[in-house]
């Protein structure tokens, strides 16, 4: 979804009313076929940066709509190959989909599209339940909550309830570097999070796949590292 600033008319988009003398403007890009974000990998993060780079000078802000499974992966990918960037990026999704009438999507897409469209934070950032989290610092905590996703080693960029409040100090200063993006990644190396029973194994491994990292959370976990030649 791409996000720009108007101060007259538009044709067939989401546009807002006019507030402070202007609207935003949002255009929305869809992938066929959408993918469920445990199938999501190096091609797909590649062709996500591509996307933004091919729309970065027609728009103010972009927000990416993602699967919980591998949200917390794309975020910290697309931190290191949108090089020198200067405008906002949010990263965002839901725990229960938009079509359930019990569901978080729409209180996150919303918060995603006030951030994009009135917050000028250049970054890559990562949007849940009302945090809004450094795209490379957050991580998955929770798979059966709506407060998904956590920043252990960094406080939130900001928090939004009644209103927005954003640790603006805490926000990167804008590069002074021309945009490009870097798509290189390493394909030959994997992570197992074991939690208690649960084991995931992220992203999904492929048979070049050399080495596997192991992280163990919760009570009676072991931890255990090993090196094959597939996974």
């Amino acid at each position: 979804m791409f996000c720009g600033f108007l101060t007259g008319t538009a044709g067939e988009s989401l546009v807002t009313p006019v507030i402070a003398k202007k609207r935003v403007l949002y255009d929305i890009l869809e992938y066929d076929p959408l993918l469920d974000s445990c199938n999501m990998g190096s091609e797909e993060w590649a062709m996500i940066a591509g996307s933004i780079e091919s729309n970065y000078a027609d728009y103010d802000a972009f927000v990416v709509l993602h699967g919980t499974d591998t949200m917390g992966y794309t975020s910290s990918v697309l931190s290191f190959s949108l090089v020198n960037l200067g405008k906002t990026v949010v990263v965002s999704g839901s725990q229960i989909p938009v079509s359930v009438p019990r569901n978080d999507g729409v209180d996150n897409l919303l918060d995603a599209l006030l951030i994009a469209g009135n917050y000028d934070i250049p970054e890559v950032v990562l949007l849940f339940h009302h945090k809004l989290m450094r795209g490379n610092r957050a991580t998955k905590v929770d798979a059966s909550n709506l407060d998904a996703f956590n920043s252990p080693n960094m406080a939130p960029l900001g928090t939004l309830g009644i209103s927005a409040s954003i640790r603006w100090d805490a926000v990167l200063t804008p590069p002074k570097q021309a945009f490009t993006i870097d798509t290189r990644q390493c394909e030959n190396e994997t992570v197992l999070q074991a939690r208690t029973t649960q084991y995931f194994l992220c992203p999904q491994p492929k048979l070049r796949t050399r080495k596997v990292f192991s992280l163990t959370f919760g009570n009676n976990s072991f931890l255990q590292t090993c090196s094959c030649s597939r996974a």
